[in-house]
């Protein structure tokens, strides 16, 4: 049996020193440990109140030690009570900002292990609410920083909208007239409502987005946090004059535009609310007109700067993360600004840079301006794009030449709907020890039945039973350039993208640096491995920035 030697730099998402000594068998992703806030139940108290609860690496302090992990469900161990006692909960990453938990009762204890699993909350009982909820908002990272991440939100542009308070005190809506507006100026991760000719007068409230996803219900969910409540209290429990966070469900007509959004009557996604149309609070969105384009941008075909016809091109077609390329359209969410646009193209800048196109864009807010972007086609399921840096309200060429693109600082994107498979690039089974760790050994290997799955482990190197993280990728995207091998991959354990980027070394023996980014939206690698310029993922979890502990593994291939 041969061997090569691959040397592996992981970005790790842990903070090993909390590792160090642990004897136990069952862990919490780095992305779930931190502080959080729940609302809390008060006999006698008519506001809203929040306890804060923490999940460290091992446990969940007020509920018990985490004792086995079972996919989505944690079976949970407290001797609190001086007899053994095991309880089971369900826990989804909805955002960085938001866990939601779902459990047979807080009051359900059992005695052994096995009839705490049998009563696991499952898809079917948490769809049918058979199912308490519990929803933590995040507060703090892991490491004590403040962890509320600035998180796109669904509703873009501006809107008129009805709204109606189900309180049982008025039969007829509030605002029954397209009065009122909601907008999501200047930036995207939050909104402000201004409400006018209201039966209680003139309003205004302000939300940042917190989350947005889709229930196993189908319904699609928003976590809103009003930057308005105020608070009482201490520092274990505080009560609001009004829920400081709220959660909605939504959906948009594609036709019209139209969005109906329902807010529960707290900071739960139950209480009131069944559906866009059937909560606490309604409201009815109807878009503002946007302005036409203008003249020269009105026509189906225009004629480029090369007499082609304008369309971005066939690979960039089709619905990414952040990105919607139809035909010459585009509808872009710039994960830095937070704004989003909507583009037309208007031409090619020449043969030499056929992958550079001139557009004229609009915000959400009405700000237009040409600007220029860069496409790069990564295969089928995944694209690479720049925005030049400099913008023009006239039609400006130079736009797209190389001084309009200093940094190649590029944004990373998987499609949304894969077809066909990317296969992952390195084979077989992969495994070394972490240096400046007490034991810690990593393992890499890929899926024979499925090529394009990928898993990642981090265990003990002394009892491999030991699980400190798992891992799942699945692979979208490969390519080659400038002697780095980039691997985009999609995490299919929770939410989020990373980038693997690898490096071929000249030893007596092959060598491969690979680097494991988390989440961030940009592509740029810096000096994590010498000679590379670069390297990328895209943004989803802004939280997982503070966790982040760069180690070299060592790891060996056996074939």
């Amino acid at each position: 049996m041969s061997s090569s030697v691959f040397s592996f730099i992981l970005t790790a998402l842990v903070v090993t020193s909390d590792l160090t000594g642990v004897q136990g068998l069952c862990y919490f992703p780095a992305a779930f440990q931190g502080e959080f806030v729940t609302q809390s139940i008060m006999s006698g108290v008519p506001t809203i109140s929040y306890s804060s609860l923490s999940i460290l690496f091992d446990s969940i302090p007020i509920w018990g030690v985490c004792h086995r992990r079972i996919g989505n469900n944690v079976i949970l161990k407290d001797d609190t009570g001086g007899i053994t006692c095991f309880k089971c909960f369900n826990l989804v990453l909805r955002s960085s900002n938001v866990l939601q938990v779902h459990t047979a009762g807080l009051d359900k204890c059992y005695t052994t292990e096995e009839r705490a699993t049998a009563d696991c909350p499952n898809d079917i009982t948490i769809r049918e609410k058979r199912t308490r909820e519990i929803m933590l908002y995040r507060t703090k990272g892991f490491m004590g920083e403040p962890a509320v991440s600035p998180t796109y939100c669904p509703i873009n542009g501006v809107y008129s909208f009805t709204y109606s308070v189900n309180d049982g005190t008025e039969n007829s809506l509030e605002c029954n007239s397209h009065t009122s507006e909601i907008a999501d100026c200047p930036y995207g991760f939050g909104f402000n409502l201004n409400f006018k000719d209201c039966s209680f007068g003139d309003m205004d409230m302000s939300f940042h987005c917190l989350g947005d996803w889709e229930g196993p219900d189908g319904h699609r969910y928003i976590a809103l946090m009003d930057t308005q409540a105020t608070s009482q209290g201490g520092s274990q429990i505080e009560v609001e004059t009004r829920p400081r966070y709220r959660c909605a469900l939504y959906t948009e007509d594609a036709n019209t535009g139209q969005i109906n959004l329902a807010l529960s009557s707290d900071s739960t996604c139950t209480n009131h609310l069944r559906s866009a149309k059937d909560g606490y609070e309604t409201l009815t969105l109807q878009p503002r007109p946007m302005e036409p384009w203008p003249a020269h941008l009105q026509y189906a075909a225009i004629t480029g700067s090369f007499g082609g016809s304008c369309e971005l091109p066939e690979w960039s077609q089709g619905k990414w993360e952040h990105v919607h390329v139809q035909g010459g359209t585009v509808i872009l969410k710039d994960q830095s600004d937070f704004k989003t646009y909507t583009a037309r193209c208007v031409g090619q800048l020449s043969p030499i840079h056929e992958d550079r196109f001139l557009i004229y864009a609009r915000t959400q807010c009405g700000d237009e301006h040409y600007k220029c972007v860069w496409l790069k086609n990564r295969g089928e399921n995944a694209i690479e794009f720049q925005i030049g840096t400099d913008t023009s309200d006239s039609h400006d060429e130079s736009l797209c030449s190389d001084e309009n693109f200093p940094n190649e600082s590029w944004v990373t994107q998987g499609r949304t709907e894969v077809v066909d498979p990317t296969p992952y690039p390195i084979i077989g089974e992969y495994t070394g020890v972490i240096p400046d760790t007490d034991g810690l050994c990593a393992k890499l290997y890929s899926d024979c039945n499925n090529p394009e799955i990928m898993f990642y482990t981090i265990f003990n190197c002394f009892n491999r039973s030991e699980v400190f993280e798992e891992r799942e990728y699945r692979c979208l995207g490969e390519w080659r350039e400038d002697g780095l091998i980039y691997t985009y991959t999609e995490r299919r354990d929770m939410i989020g993208y990373e980038c693997f980027v690898g490096l071929v070394s000249t030893t007596s023996r092959p060598r491969k640096r690979i680097t494991a980014l988390p989440s961030w939206r940009q592509r740029e690698l810096n000096n994590l491995i010498p000679g590379a310029s670069r390297a990328s993922a895209s943004f989803a979890h802004s939280s997982l920035r503070w966790s982040i502990v760069a180690v070299t593994v060592v790891l060996t291939c056996f074939t």
